[in-house]
């Protein structure tokens, strides 16, 4: 079916060219490709194993998005999902102005789709050296392949066939790296760590037996921050041991109800729900890992609060932790 294009002033399509071509950028590459790597001559390897009429100037837009993702300081979820859709909407109009400019659905020179299909397989990932060169190397290979079905998305009309295919490779990127992460435990960068000060017990606490239990006075420990939605689902998986004077601080992006798991935890664990205040709402102590890893044998927590702490087993006691306690969260 033939392209019908939209007619607009040449003004905006022109812009809009220069906006979705990064700035012109994609043209060297366009260029480039044109001369040297799609001409068949003899014993040029490198034309011969491209696929016919490939340009690489979605490279160019994946890198613009790379370095944009880079320097942007990190959004909360809110905020990022509001600035893909924006920038994905944005890409969409844009495409089809200059789909009028090159006279051509969904030319080659046009990269605004590759920036926003990267910004969509990165901002879900840790944002380490590790998972950015993963996922524009995944990306840049799933964008080209379009497994899945991903192609027939190309037939949608206007800047929606031009954009939402490469948002697509982009979601597959961000998944397949996700389930990465979450099976292995991998850390792209080590978590940042605090330290939190005990509350002082005025009195001791007793044990079940009636022995006294003395709380460490102005004792401290050293936590790990999990703030992004991938170090909250790795926690604590796989860890064999979790020292005394250790522990995880998890950080939510509301102060609610917050539900907590043992799958694929190998230690028991003391959990303490605090609010946005640092007032600690509940206390549950002695959760146990599971034998196996079926989910309906793996122990669940449910707390009100806006952080969890996680320590080791019988931690909390130790500590002389309990419900209306307030422990100070520095920096949080």
């Amino acid at each position: 079916m033939k392209t019908k294009f939209l007619k607009t002033k040449f003004t905006a399509v022109r812009f809009s060219a220069f906006l979705a071509s990064g700035f012109f950028g994609s043209h060297l590459l366009y260029r480039f490709t044109e001369k040297f790597l799609n001409k068949k001559k003899k014993g040029n390897i490198v034309s011969l194993t491209l696929k016919k009429g490939w340009k690489g100037c979605g490279l160019w837009g994946s890198f613009l998005a790379l370095i944009f993702w880079i320097l942007l300081p990190t959004p909360s979820l809110a905020a990022k999902l509001a600035l893909l859709m924006a920038i994905t909407l944005g890409a969409v109009f844009t495409a089809t102005l200059a789909e009028n400019y090159y006279r051509k659905k969904d030319d080659s020179r046009i990269v605004v789709d590759e920036f926003a299909g990267y910004l969509w397989a990165a901002a879900f990932l840790p944002k380490t050296p590790v998972f950015l060169a993963a996922s524009f190397i995944l990306f840049r290979a799933l964008d080209v392949w379009k497994p899945l079905g991903i192609r027939r998305l190309e037939k949608l009309p206007h800047g929606f066939g031009c954009v939402i295919d490469d948002v697509a490779s982009g979601l597959l990127t961000a998944a397949v790296l996700a389930f990465f992460l979450a099976a292995t435990g991998i850390q792209g960068r080590p978590m940042e760590k605090i330290t939190l000060h005990m509350p002082n017990a005025a009195t001791p606490l007793r044990r079940a037996s009636g022995a006294e239990l003395r709380p460490e006075a102005a004792a401290a420990i050293e936590v790990e921050l999990a703030r992004t939605p991938q170090e909250r689902a790795r926690g604590l998986m796989f860890r064999k041991e979790l020292p005394a004077g250790e522990g995880m601080l998890f950080v939510f992006d509301y102060d609610g109800p917050q539900a907590m798991w043992m799958k694929n935890m190998l230690i028991d664990l003391d959990f303490v729900f605090l609010d946005e205040d640092g007032f600690m709402t509940a206390i549950e102590a002695g959760v146990p890992h599971p034998q196996n890893q079926n989910d309906d044998q793996i122990a669940k927590v449910y707390g009100n609060g806006k952080y969890v702490l996680e320590v080791g087993a019988g931690q909390a006691e130790r500590l002389g932790l309990a419900v209306g306690q307030t422990i100070a969260l520095p920096g949080l």
